[in-house]
């Protein structure tokens, strides 16, 4: 999720920085694609803190009672 170093998600996200940063940038994709990967990537590690914070502080989620 957020890209832990030398394992899969941290290298699978460094590959897709990697390809959109060699994107044709006279193209508006070459320059849109690089700030949605970066939005989505803060978006990402954001949602892992979260659910980490969720995890050690022991909040427990909203249940129904049935």
């Amino acid at each position: 999720m957020a890209g832990v170093p030398l394992l899969n998600g941290f290298l699978s996200k460094e590959m897709f920085f990697a390809a959109t940063i060699d994107l044709d940038t006279s193209h508006p994709v070459g320059l849109v694609l690089p700030v949605v990967a970066t939005v989505a990537a803060m978006f990402s590690v954001t949602l892992c803190a979260a659910l980490l914070d969720r995890r050690v502080s022991g909040a427990q989620g909203h249940r129904s009672a049935a």
